[in-house]
């Protein structure tokens, strides 16, 4: 079920369905060892019987929901193509170490919604609180003022030294390939940090930013505010 160095967020893959929006919540809780070993009790990490427990907070209390071991798989296309994949597992999986936790807590949130066709689009704050039992914010980003967006990077890099699971997601179709980013995508939040650097019109490197190097010699030093996100 899980792997000698236990639950990593890194290990975590989005299969061929719309749940990024989970996988990334999912993610973002496995940071928390307290958390997501209350997902998946001991019984469940050490069983031999292919029978699973998940327990998931829904409609207002925690429930527990006992999968099996059979999961959808592809085995229609090359080798390649299945490396390239990272397996046969049509769904979410684990990058490494044959681990089956990523695919059993989906598995059991499909029960829960009824088919894994019913987790296909959705908020990451949605998952959060399954996975946690705690309410979860939701901030806009396009109804903030310049004033809203600078106490919003204060609060969270408030909440990440607090370790809360945050989560962000792009809520247009469009591509922002510009920005590194996906359109109508979830990603988990890893990190926020301010930096006092001078910035450059070229600047690539961490070296360069912690330095406080850069190409534009007129630019003086400013704060460089830096989120650090994962995709699924």
């Amino acid at each position: 079920v899980v792997g000698n160095k236990g639950f990593r967020a890194e290990d975590i893959r989005q299969g061929s369905m719309g749940d990024c929006w989970f996988i990334a919540g999912l993610a973002a809780v496995a940071n928390r060892p307290d958390l997501i070993e209350r997902i998946i009790p001991e019984d469940t990490r050490t069983t031999t019987t292919g029978r699973y427990a998940v327990n998931l907070f829904m409609d207002g209390a925690w429930k527990e929901y006992v999968v099996d071991s059979l999961f959808p798989v592809d085995n229609s296309r090359t080798k390649e193509e299945l490396e390239r994949r990272g397996g046969t597992l049509v769904f979410a999986k684990a990058a490494a170490d044959n681990q089956l936790w990523p695919s059993i807590i989906e598995k059991a949130y499909a029960k829960a919604h009824g088919s894994y066709a019913a987790l296909t689009a959705g908020h990451v704050t949605e998952g959060f609180t399954n996975l946690t039992g705690a309410p979860a914010e939701r901030i806009l980003f396009d109804t903030l003022s310049p004033d809203d967006a600078e106490l919003l990077f204060g609060q969270l890099m408030s909440f990440v030294q607090e370790g809360y699971p945050i989560g962000t997601a792009t809520r247009h179709k469009i591509a922002l390939r510009g920005h590194g980013l996906v359109g109508c995508h979830a990603y988990s939040v890893l990190d926020c940090r301010a930096i006092r650097a001078r910035v450059g019109r070229q600047q690539q490197t961490l070296d360069e930013i912690l330095e406080g190097t850069g190409n534009d010699a007129d630019a003086g030093p400013r704060d460089l505010r830096m989120i650090k996100v994962r995709n699924p």
